[in-house]
């Protein structure tokens, strides 16, 4: 019979299971989160600040930033841009604004360098998210 101590080195040698890349972006965004790659970033507004027919291009633009440097935050590597990916009013009046964006973990990231980042998407939207004059 292994002594306890025998016992713990072998539980600690085993080697442990990790989740696959789906597994690990829905485990480093929400809890409900659905498995499947991609990062998802809610952002809730006050009910009268969002009126589906107005104008928010630099307001998802900002976001947009916002959910690929959370992604970043969360050891994950945004491989496209981040889109607004639901609009869902709640029962308060708030507005819940869902983007999402393909990630990987970055420990299985085999081409860093074309991650999408916050600097990339800012140069892309000309400098900045602001687009109003």
């Amino acid at each position: 019979m292994a002594k306890k101590s025998e016992q713990k080195t072998a539980d600690a040698d085993a080697p442990e299971k990790r989740p696959s890349g789906d597994e690990a972006v829905a485990a480093r965004t929400a809890p409900d989160s659905p498995e499947d790659g991609k990062f998802r970033k809610t952002f809730t507004l006050s009910g009268r600040d969002y009126e589906e027919q107005s104008e928010h291009d630099d307001m998802h633009r900002a976001n947009e930033v916002a959910t690929l440097q959370e992604a970043l935050n969360r050891g994950l590597h945004a491989q496209g841009e981040a889109q607004l990916e639901s609009v869902e009013r709640t029962q308060d009046g708030s507005v819940n604004l869902t983007y999402a964006v393909e990630a990987i973990p970055a420990s299985e990231d085999s081409d860093p360098a074309n991650t999408e980042t916050p600097r990339k998407a800012i140069k892309k939207m000309g400098g900045s998210t602001q687009q109003g004059g």
